[in-house]
């Protein structure tokens, strides 16, 4: 019968790894003579090493053995665990060494951290400057933090990292409080321990497939991302990078084009209640879209009014009030199929790519007309447009009522 006491017993691993020493003895009976300068150098060095620390751990040793005298099972479990634990540890930094020295690909270098750019959508204005119409991948338009509703950072702070103008990217307190309460106790009330640094770092630089240690190794590089940025970039700064770069679904990105899809409103005159809807959605972009959701957004967006009153950010009478409100949007969707001239604005995306094929950046790399925030103004007037393509409407259906009363009269005469 197996008892426990034979894992703490010398022998039983002796014989347990018999036949893999039998097989690695002749590997190593080969690069014995090379490898034996560097041992006697070690024995050396590790002779001097003892015996300069003994006088320190002595009584320690002498304690322990007394104990181990006394309680022998006890003692080997104790040590058992203290030679895992010292183990794991050193796995942990051997593994943060490994990301750090780029085992698993190369992090940021401080010149792509400083030259961070954006997809921003190309603009079409009439000859009265109006909007007609945007090409673009991300559509994103960026936004000045003067520009920014202290709503909007409150909201953000208070949610996402409230710590956020006091660590240097890193919130250690953050991890402690995540290690106690979100694991031990299974609240995730308190949120995750990745700050706004942090997240921006995941937006700025996609994690990569590195298959089961694909999350460590996102979060580690992370970390030292988060701390480049510290250094780099002052907090105001952070925040508007952040708030310009994150999606907020719909293909939307940034706080100013959500502002203006959701509520029809700049980021500088949104109001308070509409503001946590925006941060709200980080959490989950489907899951609490307010159009969508409209149930889910209004409990999201009285958490993270609830968040602001907690830090001092939104009185407790006004929270009372914002809470009880419905969710009303001012919803405002964008298509490069609908608006003003749409067959136009196609014909002038194919002209456009043309004309930039001869035209570069001052650092020689070509436009490109999806992602370099270009204006381009065209010499079509839209209140002009919009009546003539509500002459070529109303005309369209008289013809097509005519087509289909000649239509049914060829098929009576037949």
């Amino acid at each position: 019968m197996f008892h426990f006491k034979q894992l703490m017993q010398k022998s039983y691993w002796r014989e347990k790894f018999r036949p893999v020493r039998e097989k690695v003895r002749p590997y190593i009976e080969k690069v014995r003579p090379y490898l034996q300068p560097a041992v006697h150098r070690y024995r050396k060095v590790k002779a001097k090493a003892k015996a300069r620390l003994y006088p320190y751990v002595a009584p320690a040793l002498t304690r322990y053995r007394s104990f181990r005298a006394r309680h022998p099972v006890t003692a080997r479990v104790a040590l058992f665990t203290a030679t895992a634990g010292a183990t794991g540890l050193l796995g942990i930094v051997v593994f943060v060494l490994a990301v750090r020295l780029g085992a698993f690909g190369q992090l940021p270098s401080e010149q792509d951290i400083r030259h961070i750019e954006q997809h921003i959508a190309s603009e079409v204005y009439s000859a009265d400057t109006v909007l007609l119409g945007k090409y673009f991948i991300e559509n994103r338009l960026p936004s000045a933090i003067d520009d920014i509703s202290p709503y909007i950072i409150d909201a953000l702070v208070a949610t996402e990292d409230a710590r956020f103008f006091e660590h240097g990217g890193v919130d250690y307190r953050a991890w402690v409080r995540v290690l106690l309460v979100t694991l031990l106790q299974r609240d995730d009330s308190g949120g995750g321990g990745s700050t706004l640094s942090q997240q921006l770092a995941k937006n700025l630089f996609p994690r990569k497939n590195h298959g089961l240690l694909t999350l460590p190794v996102a979060k580690v590089k992370e970390i030292f991302i988060a701390k480049r940025l510290e250094r780099m970039y002052d907090k105001n700064q952070l925040l508007a990078l952040y708030l310009n770069k994150v999606p907020f679904g719909e293909k939307v990105y940034g706080i100013r084009m959500a502002a203006r899809r959701f509520f029809n409103t700049t980021p500088k005159d949104i109001k308070p209640e509409e503001a946590a809807v925006l941060v709200g959605m980080l959490k989950a972009t489907t899951f609490y879209n307010p159009r969508r959701f409209p149930k889910r957004a209004k409990k999201r967006r009285n958490i993270v009014l609830a968040q602001m009153v907690k830090y001092g950010k939104l009185n407790p009478a006004a929270f009372d009030s914002l809470s009880q409100l419905p969710v009303v949007l001012k919803y405002e969707y964008e298509s490069h199929d609908e608006g003003l001239a749409t067959y136009f604005r196609e014909h002038l995306r194919l002209e456009v790519e043309k004309i930039l094929k001869n035209k570069h950046k001052p650092d020689g790399s070509p436009y490109n007309l999806y992602t370099d925030g270009l204006k381009i103004y065209t010499t079509i007037h839209s209140r002009m447009q919009q009546l003539a393509e509500q002459a070529v409407a109303s005309q369209m259906a008289r013809i097509q009522a005519t087509f289909i009363n000649h239509f049914k009269k060829r098929k009576k005469a037949v």
